[in-house]
């Protein structure tokens, strides 16, 4: 979970104690997290019964499900970076959370109620492929198939400006370009860091 000796766990543990225990033992300044929602919340809040008070930082998992609201107190003063949250109220961001609305009626389930990361990433991506096709000439004719992919692969290869929802291309060594943000838990929610 931290520093040079990192303290670990497997996915769907339920039990921390050993584990924050050694941590404690490390005084860190900070702890810097790699864990799913459910795995985070019983990490923190076992890390609070242990007495430790230090901030927990991690990545945009973490904001998956409801930790803010079951953690409580205990999950207060949390960190997470993401490329995107449902109170992005942008313009890019209202349009996809208004298709994302439209899908969900026609696919509804537990896991699908609510946007997250993952389908803006598939939103952006769905687009950046628009893009090219129109922009590249892309045929869709069964003879064209290996000219139209290559077509495709030379867009996209080259692209660093797209204007998507969270995505804005590609580097040079093909990694995503996208902005992190920076949430806190703040009175019981993810709240957007401006500092």
């Amino acid at each position: 979970m931290t520093g040079d000796n990192p303290v670990t766990f497997q996915t769907n543990d339920t039990q921390f104690t050993a584990q924050i225990t050694k941590l404690k033992a490390m005084s860190p300044d900070g702890v810097g997290m790699g864990a799913l929602g459910p795995d985070a919340l019983n990490i923190i809040t076992e890390a609070r019964r242990q007495g430790m008070t230090q901030p927990f930082m991690s990545t945009a998992p973490i904001m998956e499900g409801e930790v803010p609201q079951k953690g409580g107190k205990a999950v207060e003063g949390t960190f997470s970076g993401t490329i995107w949250d449902r109170s992005d109220d942008s313009l890019k961001s209202k349009k996809f959370k208004a298709a994302y609305d439209n899908a969900v009626k026609i696919y509804p389930g537990e896991f699908t109620k609510l946007p997250d990361y993952y389908p803006v990433n598939a939103f952006d991506a769905v687009f950046m492929i628009v893009e090219a096709v129109k922009k590249k000439g892309v045929t869709n004719k069964p003879a064209d198939l290996e000219k139209d992919r290559a077509k495709i692969m030379e867009y996209l290869t080259a692209l660093r400006n797209f204007d998507g929802v969270a995505s804005k291309g590609f580097n040079e060594v093909g990694d995503g370009i996208k902005d992190v943000q920076v949430y806190e838990i703040k009175a019981g929610q993810w709240a957007l860091v401006k500092d």
